[in-house]
C-alpha cells in the first residue's frame, strides 16, 4: 500500500513539474492576458525571465517520467503530459482564465509533498 503511494506522489510531481512549466510559458506572453489580470503589464526583461525559466523547467520535467518509467515509455507519457495539460489550459483560457493561476499554489504545494514522500 505504501509502495502504491509512493508511486502516485512521484507520478504526481511530475506532471507538476509539466503543469508549472507550460503555465511559466503561459505567463511569458503578454497578448494572452486578459483584462484585469495584472495592474501595469510586465517588462520586456521580465517575460523572458519567464520565458527562459519555463523553457528550462520545461526541460528538466521530463526527468521524473524518464526515471519512473524508462527511456521507452518516460518520453512517451512526458509528452502525454503536455498536451493533456496544454489541453486544459486551452480549455479554461475562455470560460475561467483565473483558474489557470489560482491553480498554481495547489500544484506547487502537490509537487512540494511529492518531493518529501
Amino acid at each position: 500500500m505504501l509502495l502504491s503511494g509512493v508511486i502516485f506522489m512521484q507520478t504526481l510531481f511530475a506532471f507538476a513539474g509539466v503543469y508549472i512549466a507550460l503555465l511559466l510559458l503561459y505567463i511569458s506572453e503578454p497578448r494572452r492576458f486578459p483584462a484585469g489580470w495584472v495592474p501595469k503589464e510586465p517588462g520586456p526583461k521580465v517575460l523572458r525571465f519567464f520565458s527562459l525559466l519555463g523553457q528550462l523547467a520545461l526541460v528538466l520535467s521530463v526527468a521524473p517520467f524518464v526515471m519512473h518509467h524508462g527511456w521507452e515509455i518516460g518520453i512517451p507519457v512526458w509528452l502525454l503530459a503536455i498536451c493533456l495539460f496544454g489541453l486544459i489550459m486551452v480549455l479554461l483560457l475562455p470560460l475561467r482564465s483565473k483558474w489557470i493561476l489560482l491553480s498554481a499554489p495547489v500544484i506547487l504545494l502537490c509537487s512540494v509533498s511529492g518531493i518529501l514522500v
